[in-house]
């Protein structure tokens, strides 16, 4: 059994900085290292100390003689994980091949994921010789990441490691932080695309890729398969003639063999086709519970899925293709006075494709708009506009639009920069930690829904009990808490989208306390 320290320093966390672990961490930590189930949901809000609770059961584990990966999508974020220092068992990160440069003569201008290693070519550079670590830095520092007890990776760089150069497992613990985002990530992993490079091959080969309907499921189109094992063997005769002759295997020639042959692991499973004009093919998986084994589940004797905007533990078990009782839940609590978070839900209008052909109910959105900026004014603030059509709008028909910046993630530092002004974009949801003056307002002029014009979304809401209403709701949560980032913060929240009503509804009993605690409904007269 594991019993926590009294002071994070015994574990080698910097005493001033950490004087002692919070109750909620304590619990939440010992919870999570003592339980005998293969997932653990941890809902940790923003100053819960996630990265410490990760980092204390790393430490823990590995004191006992095992290992940890720490999962996370955003650099912003594994770069957390490393600045912190300690004596033992120090945290090793690994990054791919792009960031890092090649050393060979004359090819110190191009990256890793360029270099001729990539292309064939058997660089020694790339290889442990006699007991001592390869020379090439891409190679040195995951060669020493997975040595390490515990190792600091993004989602997809541990899926490729892990599944096909059997790098960074097994391990005793998994922690994904930013854990609400490991089902798309394991769906990206397993989708299977041919470019325009790669068809154009098909065809000189006198092997085209095979007719089809766009947006239908590969079930549907049964003959795909016969022609991919029939292409498949070909390029299985070609590659070993050239591994006979001691020839390299040109980069292309490799890549469309792995492409081809990753169609068979797709037979039996959902999986929608999108031809994109003839130029670009791509098979997208619908279900993450047919994958989840192979790209994450299997490479630990437990998983901790760990986020602000994560919860419903059984709609997790679903998505991670285990028996819901194989799932333990932790919910930790705000440390943030819910006054200082607070999320006012203001019903105006009802906001759908319908909407945008009223023009009093575009107005009355309008109005609300301009309410809570006016009534925010001099500080800075969000609008979560969900598209850039809607967002565009916004600023045509705001009284404040001398004040706005709109735009995805090219116009974020102008924002930051900015003595006043409003973001107005589709993609603030994530990433931002728009602390103290950054951002004293949100709103939701519409609630974030996913686009129902993608095939593979589509195929989701269809399939996936509560996909679409999760997927919104924790988009609301995301979103939220993009301006409250330490105790002594503040921002409001609006919601003005009368679907708001439906949707709290339908989540409602799985939404952490935290977050319900927040919510202030009133009535908006305009």
């Amino acid at each position: 059994m594991y019993v926590l320290p009294d002071a994070p320093a015994e574990l080698g966390f910097d005493g001033d900085k950490y004087p002692m672990f919070r109750p909620f961490q304590r619990q939440a930590i010992e919870q999570l290292l003592n339980s005998e189930k293969r997932l653990i949901v941890v809902s940790a809000p923003t100053g819960a100390g996630k990265s410490v609770i990760a980092l204390a059961a790393a430490r823990m584990v590995a004191e006992a003689g095992y290992k940890t990966t720490i999962l996370t999508h955003r650099l912003s974020l594994q770069k957390q994980y490393m600045d912190y220092e300690f004596d033992r068992f120090q945290p090793k990160e690994a990054t791919g091949r792009k960031n890092w440069k090649c050393i060979l003569e004359g090819q110190e201008h191009i990256t890793v994921d360029e270099a001729i290693c990539t292309d064939g070519f058997k660089c020694e550079l790339s290889k442990w010789i006699e007991g001592v670590p390869p020379v090439c830095p891409y190679f040195y520092q995951r060669e020493i990441a997975n040595a390490a007890a515990i190792r600091v990776l993004n989602y997809p760089y541990f899926i490729l490691q892990a599944n096909y150069n059997g790098k960074f497992t097994p391990n005793e613990l998994l922690i994904c932080d930013e854990g609400h985002q490991v089902d798309k990530e394991i769906l990206k992993a397993s989708c299977v695309e041919f470019g325009r490079g790669h068809l154009f091959q098909l065809k000189l080969r006198g092997t085209p890729f095979p007719r089809f309907m766009s947006d239908s499921f590969l079930s549907e189109n049964p003959h795909i398969f016969p022609w991919a094992l029939n292409v498949e063997h070909e390029l299985d005769a070609e590659i070993n003639t050239l591994v006979r002759r001691e020839e390299k295997v040109p980069k292309t020639l490799a890549n469309l063999h792995a492409a081809v042959k990753k169609i068979s692991t797709l037979k039996d499973k959902m999986v929608v086709l999108t031809n994109t004009g003839g130029e670009f093919v791509k098979f997208s998986p619908v279900l993450p519970e047919e994958y989840a084994d192979k790209m994450i589940m299997r490479h630990a004797k437990k998983v901790v899925l760990m986020s602000a905007s994560i919860f419903g533990p059984d709609y997790w078990a679903d998505r991670m293709g285990i028996p819901r009782d194989e799932v333990e839940f932790i919910e930790v609590p705000s440390v943030f006075p819910a006054e200082n978070r607070k999320i006012l839900v203001l019903p105006v209008v009802a906001m759908n494709w319908k909407t945008w052909g009223d023009a009093e109910a575009m107005a009355k959105m309008m109005r609300a708009v301009d309410w809570a900026i006016k009534r925010n004014l001099p500080t800075k603030g969000v609008i979560h506009s969900v598209s850039f059509r809607l967002a565009n709008y916004i600023y045509d028909h705001s009284d404040f639009r001398k004040l706005m910046i709109v735009g995805g993630a090219d116009k974020l530092e102008e924002f930051l920069s900015a003595r006043l002004g409003i973001y107005v974009s589709p993609s603030a949801l994530e990433g931002l930690d728009l602390k103290d003056e950054l951002a004293r307002y949100i709103i939701f002029p519409k609630v974030p829904y996913l686009d129902l014009g993608d095939p593979v979304i589509r195929a989701q809401k269809d399939a996936i009990a509560d996909f679409y209403v999760y997927e919104a709701q924790s988009a609301v949560l995301q979103g939220a808490g993009r301006g409250v980032r330490h105790e002594n913060d503040y921002a409001v929240t609006y919601i003005l989208d009368k679907n708001y009503a439906r949707l709290y509804h339908a989540t409602k009993h799985m939404l952490p306390e935290w977050f319900k605690e927040a919510l202030d409904w009133r009535k908006l007269e305009l």
